[in-house]
């Protein structure tokens, strides 16, 4: 028996990860470009000029910290969940949809969902805490690789948290590449509010501690947040323990190639 094209099309899909539906779209694009290591123009990172120097240690342990391994990626979050609290729905590495808006989602994931995906997502931007909760279930129709949900964050995600970063922190310029890495990651997952409310007081004393360039103090700050959660986040406490070490042992020499620059 012939094999219709779209079979074997469903095939390579299946051997590739992506949802095999028999369409040549831009996910099995992006797949197929990932596995003969070609990158689109549209997915090589734009260079900010942002100033940074993000160190690949730095990067992986802010990848651990947000989906565990590949292999636990693999088996729990190819498709979008809830982490819990003010989280809203989830997809990739930590992009969380409740907190962008359309545009930014559609900018950002472009190149890797097809259209029809990116439509049937959008209803979860601006969606969170228990709202994205009851609402996870009708989002469960797409399903996304790891390395797609790679390229988004390395090449989308974490310029954009970056360049938050920077805006609350302007003198981490000058910090050494992990100290600036473990101050994205603190706004990566607390966010960049420098609000007056108790539970931000640590982020706003950090303006002046970046600014004076103090690694130990910084660090202390760090820790000194682990008071907003209790035992049942250890692993909010283990975050905020490794986010300090990158801090304390900053002052290390790097190589060209572990640094990552926006």
């Amino acid at each position: 028996m012939i094999r219709t094209t779209s079979a074997r099309l469903k095939s390579i899909q299946q051997a590739l990860g992506v949802e095999a539906d028999g369409i040549l779209g831009a996910q099995t694009l992006t797949a197929l470009e990932s596995h003969l290591n070609i990158t689109p123009e549209a997915l090589k990172p734009i260079n900010q000029n942002l100033g940074l120097q993000l160190s690949q240690k730095g990067i992986d342990k802010l990848i651990s910290f947000e989906v565990g391994s590949k292999a636990y990626y693999q088996k729990y979050l190819r498709k979008p969940c809830w982490p819990g609290a003010s989280s809203g729905i989830t997809i990739g590495i930590g992009y969380d949809l409740g907190y962008q808006n359309s545009d930014s989602f559609k900018h950002h994931w472009q190149w890797i969902l097809t259209k029809k995906q990116i439509n049937y997502l959008l209803p979860a931007c601006g969606l969170t805490g228990q709202t994205a909760k009851l609402k996870l279930a009708e989002f469960q129709q797409v399903s996304i690789s790891y390395k797609s949900a790679m390229q988004v964050f390395i090449n989308s995600t974490l310029t954009l948290y970056a360049k938050q970063t920077l805006r609350i922190y302007p003198e981490m310029i000058q910090l050494k590449p992990d100290a600036q890495t473990a101050l994205v990651s603190l706004v990566y997952n607390r966010g960049a509010s420098l609000a007056n409310k108790p539970s931000r007081q640590e982020m706003r004393d950090l303006v002046d501690l970046v600014k004076s360039q103090n690694y130990q103090s910084i660090a202390n700050s760090i820790l000194q947040m682990k008071r907003l959660w209790g035992p049942q986040l250890s692993g909010l406490h283990k975050r905020r323990d490794i986010e300090a070490e990158l801090v304390l042992n900053a002052n290390r020499d790097y190589k060209p190639n572990e640094l990552y620059r926006v």
